[in-house]
């Protein structure tokens, strides 16, 4: 199972929180994507984690104050990201997308 994890992109402890989970996986029973977000550019320290890792991980930028665009485009980034791992089994897709969007 996947779990797309949408955290911010700059200091916070939202990142020590979602390596820790992680890492706390040691039977690998899940995939872990992080779509990050926010006014800041994503962490260096968090980009090196996700390569060294093999997470995949995708940025949505937003603008400083009310940014009806970016919704949006986290909106449709994660509906995609959680699509796109879809196999044959319609359950299986649309059990990615509901915990996605949700």
């Amino acid at each position: 199972m996947k779990i797309l994890h949408i955290l911010y992109s700059g200091l916070g402890g939202h990142g020590n929180v979602f390596f820790s989970m992680k890492a706390a996986d040691t039977q690998n029973k899940y995939t872990y994507e992080a779509l990050f977000n926010g006014i800041e550019e994503v962490k260096e320290e968090y980009l090196a984690k996700c390569t060294n890792e093999n997470i995949d991980w995708q940025f949505v930028k937003k603008k400083q104050g009310l940014d009806f665009g970016f919704f949006v485009k986290a909106a449709a980034s994660s509906m995609l990201r959680g699509l796109s791992s879809c196999e044959d089994n319609w359950g299986d897709c649309s059990d990615i997308a509901l915990r996605t969007v949700l």
